[in-house]
């Protein structure tokens, strides 16, 4: 009994690590396919050009090269800087590169390099742990090495690279990861080594981007409470389940709350406005405009549906595949229903699944805004921490993974016996591929756009000139016309031109810009800022906020001097002239 046993977990093995290449050989074929010049020259591009995506290029190469401090960012917003924590630049790997480039200082010339690689690492580890969790569900190892492979590369994460720019949130493997140490808790061994790492994780994740987090813990309560609800004996016949999942969910939370608290001396900073327009919602759940079958779906749905909130432009789509499977699930539920053989369908999705999809509907609902969107200001203005995530769509990431993965183990199940079955499960599962070539053959050209210009070679006649500003003449940058992007009324912004030449000069100074771009700025601070360039009576001093005595530096785009507002150009009547471009 013993021999046989250990010839059978032999050959589980053998396959196990078979199925395990073949996800690499898969995961690194696509890869190449479509992403092989960045790969190989990662410091050579900037994947966002504009908005956030540049903004936090800048912020990570500046405070790598030139901040003391690991919990202040004081690249912008000078003279008062920005706590790290409360700034959208990826704090935890932030200062991880930091430490290693305070060793070796050249590194934080590669800080866009690296950004970049995290992508393309972060995805292939969101492949493994999709494998991972398939296996964990018995699905072969074939099938899950290309649905791993497939599930990853349709996330809708990848879009946010381009034009967008928000890098850390399309790092794909945060929710594979976090799931799987969740399954392998629930598996019973070493749940004190599990639930320790389950915390950790959703700490580091946090740190990453805050609705990274966020999605993960509102995942885990979801799913903890129906586990109560569907299976409360689990939590009596289970020793100290309690301390665990306090270990899971409470200290992370507070130790976040807890870092951030202590860290920010930035006084009253505004809550987030609750904002409607960044929702999921079922036409960007279920249909696609950049899918080989939109054709398809035109017959039948109006597609402009989509675009009707701003988070339809990335969408949560989830994929054809899904959708059979959610039909053919729903008619057998239904059919068993009527003969009142219910039970059946537990043939092929069990109690655990089972809370795992319903813990994923619930998170689903709330990206949609629900029962949020019916509250009363009143009573949203009294829960400021949920105000501060207003972008609820991300957190449909929960349903794209855990319902495509669900779906590729149920259609195993009812396929993978029959006769032609293995053929049309591969073909169904490929169906996610194929439908996901567009979303990566329009990333891969629109990150080859820009080269990334903080890298000397790259910058052009012009762009040079703004790299020859002197830290030691000047104590900070003030970029003309003015830009001040914040969510708060007083905010203005101005042609991304603008901006770039702001970071560009900054970066090569190393003089912090008293221009700023925060989401979620002291108020008292950014009004202090603001009325630096204001006209009349609510013109600041200088002398006010600012103790340094050396002069600021005025970099001013030629294309936008008909922008200058009068005090503006009173700036620079009052400015002498250091250096010139033609254009």
């Amino acid at each position: 009994m013993n021999i046989t046993k250990q010839i059978r977990n032999n050959v589980l093995e053998a396959s196990q690590n078979k199925g395990f290449f073949l996800t690499i050989i898969i995961c690194i074929s696509f890869l190449f396919s479509f992403y092989w010049v960045q790969i190989l020259n990662p410091n050579t591009y900037m994947f966002s050009e504009v908005g956030d995506g540049v903004k936090t290029y800048y912020n990570l190469q500046w405070h790598n090269k030139y901040d003391t401090s690991y919990l202040q960012l004081n690249s912008m917003n000078y003279p008062f800087g920005e706590s790290l924590l409360n700034e959208d630049s990826l704090p935890f790997i932030n200062n991880s590169l930091k430490l290693v480039s305070n060793i070796f200082p050249s590194i934080a010339n590669y800080s866009v390099g690296i950004l970049n690689s995290l992508y393309f690492l972060f995805l292939f580890f969101g492949v493994i742990f999709l494998y991972l969790i398939l296996i964990k569900l018995s699905v072969s190892y074939y099938f899950s090495a290309l649905a791993a492979n497939a599930i990853a590369f349709l996330s809708s994460q990848t879009l946010l690279l381009n034009p967008a720019g928000h890098y850390a949130l399309t790092f794909v493997c945060f929710f594979p990861l976090g799931w799987y140490l969740l399954i392998r808790y629930l598996e019973g061994y070493n749940p004190m080594k599990f639930s320790i790492l389950i915390a950790v994780n959703i700490f580091f994740w946090s740190f990453c981007h805050v609705y990274l987090g966020f999605a993960l813990l509102l995942f885990m309560i979801c799913f903890y409470f129906f586990k109560f609800i569907f299976d409360n004996n689990w939590y009596f016949n289970k020793k100290r389940t309690s301390l665990h999942i306090l270990i899971q969910i409470l200290v992370p939370t507070l130790a976040v709350l807890l870092l951030v608290k202590l860290t920010d001396n930035h006084p009253d900073r505004i809550d987030m406005p609750f904002i409607l327009s960044y929702r999921a919602t079922w036409s960007n759940i279920f249909l696609s405009d950049i899918s080989p079958l939109q054709h398809f779906y035109k017959v039948f749905f109006d597609l402009s549906k989509i675009h009707e909130v701003k988070w339809g432009k990335t969408g949560n789509y989830i994929g054809f595949s899904s959708t059979i499977a959610l039909i053919i699930l729903l008619f057998f539920a239904i059919k068993h229903l009527l003969t009142k053989n219910i039970r059946s369908t537990w043939k092929y999705i069990d109690n655990q699944q089972f809370i795992f999809f319903i813990a994923s509907i619930v998170v689903l609902l709330y990206s949609m805004a629900i029962p949020i969107k019916y509250l009363s200001e009143k009573v949203l203005n009294s829960l400021p921490l949920i105000k501060q995530f207003s972008s609820l769509g991300r957190l449909a990431w929960v349903f794209y993974y855990v319902l495509t993965i669900l779906s590729v183990s149920f259609l195993y199940k009812i396929l993978h016996n029959k006769k032609w079955g293995k053929l049309v499960l591969f073909l169904i599962i490929s169906l996610y591929i194929i439908e996901s070539i567009p979303y990566h053959s329009r990333i891969s050209k629109s990150t080859k756009m820009q080269k990334n210009f903080f890298v000397n070679t790259h910058l052009d006649k012009d762009q040079k000139i703004l790299s020859q500003i002197s830290c030691k003449q000047f104590q900070a940058i003030l970029p003309l016309p003015k830009f001040f992007k914040y969510n708060i009324p007083f905010s203005t912004s101005h042609n991304d031109e603008i901006i770039n030449a702001a970071f560009i000069s900054s970066i090569y100074s190393g003089l912090p810009l008293i221009s700023v771009y925060l989401s979620r700025p002291s108020v008292s601070e950014a009004l202090k800022t603001f009325k630096l360039t204001m006209p009349g009576k609510y013109q600041y001093e200088n002398k006010t906020i600012m103790s340094d005595d050396r002069n600021i530096a005025i970099v001013i785009c030629n294309n936008y001097m008909n922008k200058l507002n009068e005090n503006e150009l009173n700036i620079v009547s009052k400015s002498d002239l250091l250096m010139q471009s033609n254009t």
